[in-house]
């Protein structure tokens, strides 16, 4: 289910909460906000007294000086600060791993551009079971094994970081998916950005089931049809994926033509076999 981070950065990585990872939306109040360094002297020091009153409590400057921002302050030509809200989180990352890879820097290029990532909630094992059974779009469980506590990928809370910002360190993350975990997520992703894919496909096909019914087909036959088409769809879903990805990955890589044509033949004969099937069942209906 779960297995060490990897050294390179991938699909499914979970990064723990730090100084960069916060759940971040705009509101009515987004503001362009330019930024001030104050490095000493008597203006500093009642600025800061002036902060701990407000809040009620002595705030500390750090010696060195501090920045801050307020939209009063005119944007510099190489600034891009935002007034936003939002809070530290746990963040599993969303990118594509080719996309991580440039992004990262491929074949020496400089990091380049944004990753994007859900925050991930920790909860009870009474919620997390209850969303494997319901199977939501937009919310993904994480189950509790060792070392991870468990809770959720909250697909409604989604934020992109600077990869130059991103610790690309195993250690800065707290677990990576295996395979299959991974791919559960990949089709819950796309449910929910596209409403396509298996699970997709599986709620669609209780309706479906229902059309036909209403038709006049009786519930046995109409369910065993609607269940068809929504494995149709996920072989479509396994060719793409276990067959076509892996023939273009074995292309980068340069790895065994014949095995990956082979797998390409074996999902696609699976595909074939089962689209097949199912029109016989529905021109049969």
């Amino acid at each position: 289910m779960y297995q060490a981070p990897d050294s390179d950065v991938s699909f499914g990585d979970v990064f723990l909460s730090d100084s960069v990872f916060h759940d971040a939306y705009l509101m009515g109040d987004a503001a362009n906000m330019g930024a001030y360094t104050l490095r000493g002297g008597a203006f500093k020091e009642k600025f800061v007294a002036g902060i701990g009153r407000t809040l009620s409590r002595p705030v500390e400057a750090p010696a060195e000086g501090f920045q801050f921002y307020s939209p009063a302050i005119p944007l510099g030509t190489e600034e891009s600060g935002l007034l936003a809200h939002g809070l530290p989180t746990h963040a599993i990352v969303l990118s594509d791993d080719c996309d991580i890879e440039e992004a990262f820097g491929r074949g020496g290029a400089p990091p380049r551009g944004r990753l994007l990532f859900a925050a991930v909630t920790e909860l009870p094992e009474s919620v997390i079971g209850r969303l494997g059974r319901e199977e939501p779009f937009d919310r993904f469980p994480l189950p509790k094994e060792d070392p991870w506590a468990g809770g959720a990928v909250e697909l409604r809370r989604l934020f992109m970081v600077d990869v130059r910002a991103v610790n690309p360190d195993p250690g800065a993350r707290a677990v990576s998916l295996d395979r299959e975990l991974a791919t559960r997520l990949a089709v819950t992703w796309s449910a929910y950005a596209t409403r396509r894919g298996p699970l997709a496909a599986a709620k669609n096909a209780g309706k479906v089931a229902q059309l036909l019914v209403d038709g006049g087909t009786g519930e046995d036959e109409a369910t065993s049809a609607a269940n068809a088409l929504a494995q149709t769809v996920a072989r479509a879903w396994t060719f793409e994926v276990d067959g076509l990805d892996a023939a273009a990955i074995a292309f980068d890589e340069q790895t065994d033509p014949e095995r990956a044509k082979a797998r390409l033949i074996e999902t696609l004969r699976d595909l074939a076999h089962g689209t097949a099937s199912l029109l016989r069942q529905l021109e049969e209906l």
